[in-house]
């Protein structure tokens, strides 16, 4: 075969998995918008109030989207805000996005209309970002498989009332994170430090869930100081972020460990459902997931590659303290920093299916 056929064979199956990715990275972010929206009802974290700087604290410390949607407004002069506004809003309905856009005029639709694009388009990212990082670990085949269903579980793992769009732009920084560390890019790790920090504070607590990715070809008094240093840029800008909305209420964190003792101690939480793609199925913490996630554990902790397995050891270690006393009972995508790591679980599971599958199809040719 020529070069110029392998190019376009690659061109074509490159452009194949995008369109699988949009067509799954769409589905799952209705299957949230649906089930959860921005909060546009809350009294503390709606997007009005996450967009105008006001919403309760933590909420309003993950600041990067809604800088990003603000600036666009901003920069966009009111004449063209008034015609995007004619051009896409009939009768309080929008044909761009969801009719919560329209509820305060034409600054505010074209803010929250950039906000709901900008989070998918982190979530499609992220799914090819998860595809690089699986290659590190598994064939072309489970790396390609695995970020559609671990897409299509992000609704379900997003509890009702739960769920926030931030959670879509961690999961890219986290994975942009693991690339980068893998790959050994200090610089984009430094990029990853600043605006993972800007979408959420607890992006300080994943940077040393990295070491076992940057130790084995950097030595311990290099190891040190970058970690060091990225760990103390991340806490300046969570200083920073903290002192601009000291006067906003609520609380830097809300301790949620009593209420979390009684809740997981009640075995009837455990068969628990909720709405997730219009369809009433188990909730995250149901035993039918943990009997899923146990057995994707136990299929490949065996064969995991010794870096992912000390990454995913630290991710847990820090990650579930964390959870239990701050998260809210039932918040699993709360353990966000164990999300990059479990979903190269994933992969490695659909890389041995897609291995037992080749072997019975060659014992049958031989047959």
């Amino acid at each position: 075969m020529g070069q110029s056929a392998i190019r376009g064979s690659k061109w074509r199956s490159r452009l194949a998995i995008g369109v699988v990715y949009l067509l799954v990275a769409a589905a799952a972010f209705s299957g949230y918008y649906s089930k959860i929206g921005f909060q546009d009802e809350s009294s503390f974290d709606s997007a009005y109030q996450i967009l105008d700087g006001s919403a309760a604290r933590p909420y309003v410390f993950r600041r990067l989207d809604p800088m990003i949607a603000n600036g666009i407004a901003d920069a966009t002069s009111e004449p063209v805000r008034q015609r995007i506004w004619l051009h896409f809003v009939q009768d309080g309905k929008s044909r761009i996005a969801p009719d919560a856009a329209t509820a305060r005029g034409p600054r505010y639709f074209l803010a929250y209309t950039v906000l709901y694009y900008l989070v998918f388009f982190e979530f499609l990212a992220s799914l090819f970002v998860l595809r690089a990082v699986f290659g590190h670990f598994v064939g072309p085949v489970a790396a390609t498989i695995a970020p559609a269903i671990w897409a299509l579980l992000m609704p379900v793992i997003q509890a009702v009332g739960g769920g926030l769009f931030y959670d879509y732009a961690e999961l890219l920084f986290l994975s942009c994170a693991v690339l980068a560390a893998l790959d050994r890019r200090l610089a984009a790790l430094a990029i990853c430090t600043v605006l993972g920090t800007l979408n959420k504070e607890t992006f300080l607590v994943f940077i040393p869930t990295l070491i076992p990715f940057l130790r084995p070809q950097m030595p311990l008094t290099r190891l040190v100081p970058t970690i060091g240093g990225l760990m103390a840029v991340s806490a300046l800008i969570y200083a920073w972020l903290k002192q601009i909305y000291a006067g906003n209420g609520g609380s830097d964190v809300e301790a949620q460990w009593a209420t979390n003792l009684l809740f997981y101690a009640n075995p009837r939480n455990l068969l628990r459902f909720e709405p997730a793609y219009g369809l009433l199925l188990p909730r995250a913490w149901n035993l039918f997931w943990i009997a899923a996630g146990a057995a994707v554990v136990s299929a490949t902790w065996a064969r995991v590659d010794r870096r992912l397995k000390q990454h995913l050891i630290i991710a847990t270690l820090i990650n579930l303290p964390l959870f239990i006393l701050f998260a809210a009972p039932a918040e699993t995508r709360n353990l966000s920093l164990c999300f990059v790591g479990f979903a190269c679980l994933i992969a490695y599971a659909v890389d041995g299916w897609a291995s037992d599958l080749g072997s019975a199809a060659k014992d049958a040719d031989h047959k």
